[in-house]
């Protein structure tokens, strides 16, 4: 995932999703992370194509008290790395051809992350990312099928004015987590013609998301515009440690994600894809 995609999908979840959980942090930060991820993009036919790898790390603010600076430190004298501040984000990206040259910049281990804001102050956060830096360190590629009125449909004529389902293959290495903070999840992301989400499922600590014991999502009738492409983000998300620091949940993530690709029936109307 692009840096621009990143931050701009964050953006909206966040603004879309203002309640917080229970048991979540009341001042100015939300959640934060270290995520290594791979991307798969899945055709008509349900075959799968390995796009590339990443490594990314996230923290995102509630917008009550402004995030004033982050550090992340990687283990084994990789260096220290500033993730760049985007306001109520502050985000690292890096997109990879490969898995070794994943593991090369950022290898499996412990990470030590800091973030100051003004109510804020997390000092050497521990982080592992508890894996053999290998492909069977994420969780299977989820296959997707779409569906409406309880049949699989054609990608290339998806009814915007029906309901559309939304259902892939079990999360088979998602699990509840033993610290209880948060259990493994996965998060869909509509994108539009030009790469910008459009919607979503939901992002952790607030008011709705999916976890791994989820089967399907459905994508409410009229939510999309006749006549214009579309993609779906299905994301499937393992952790492999968890912790809280001055309230703040942070999560260390093992990222798959499938990408569909959908065009819907009817007349276009929509001036931001054909204009």
């Amino acid at each position: 995932m692009k840096n621009k995609t990143l931050i701009f999908c964050m953006t909206f979840i966040l603004s879309s999703s203002t309640a917080l959980q229970a048991g979540g942090n009341p001042d100015d930060i939300l959640f934060f992370f270290v995520e290594k991820v791979n991307h798969y993009d899945q055709s008509a036919t349900g075959e799968l194509t390995l796009k590339d790898y990443g490594f990314a790390t996230a923290i995102f603010g509630t917008g009550k008290g402004k995030i004033e600076s982050a550090t992340v430190v990687a283990p084994e004298n990789k260096g220290t790395f500033l993730p760049e501040d985007h306001g109520r984000m502050y985000v690292f990206v890096k997109d990879y051809d490969s898995i070794a040259a994943v593991n090369e910049d950022f290898p499996d281990g412990e990470y030590q992350v800091s973030i100051k804001s003004e109510h804020n102050n997390i000092i050497d956060q521990k982080l592992v990312l508890a894996g053999k830096c290998e492909a069977s360190d994420y969780p299977p590629a989820p296959k997707v099928e779409l569906a409406q009125d309880g049949v699989k449909v054609d990608l290339n004529k998806i009814d915007p004015n029906k309901d559309l389902t939304l259902s892939w293959t079990p999360f088979s290495t998602g699990k509840a987590d033993p610290r209880k903070i948060l259990d493994d999840i996965i998060i869909i992301l509509t994108d539009d013609c030009k790469g910008e989400v459009a919607g979503s499922s939901g992002l952790p600590f607030t008011d709705r998301y999916l976890t791994y014991k989820d089967d399907s999502y459905t994508i409410k009738a009229g939510s999309l515009n006749p006549g214009v492409p579309y993609s779906f983000r299905v994301e499937h998300i393992r952790n492999t440690d968890t912790a809280r620091n001055d309230n703040v949940p942070g999560l260390a993530v093992y990222v798959v994600i499938t990408t569909v690709y959908i065009n819907t029936s009817g007349e276009a109307v929509d001036t931001h894809c054909t204009g």
